[in-house]
């Protein structure tokens, strides 16, 4: 026996629309998760704050519409 930890950022409604192709594998997939789980649910802000681009606030493919040359 071992413990597992899954974690996602889509709410326990949400999971149907991760298994597009097939709900009832989403279903039994959640079903066999959830089954004797703990769920934690964590709210605020992200750790990871988004990394201002290179050579100034906008973005270069957005200034120009080309993407720069290396």
């Amino acid at each position: 026996r071992a413990a597992s930890i899954v974690t996602s950022n889509l709410d326990l409604s949400e999971w149907g629309d991760a298994f597009p192709d097939n709900r009832i594998l989403g279903a039994a997939t959640l079903d066999r998760l959830r089954h004797g789980a703990y769920r934690v649910v964590i709210e605020g802000e992200s750790f990871r704050k988004p990394k201002p681009m290179p050579g100034g606030s906008e973005n270069a493919v957005a200034k120009s519409g080309k993407k720069p040359h290396s």
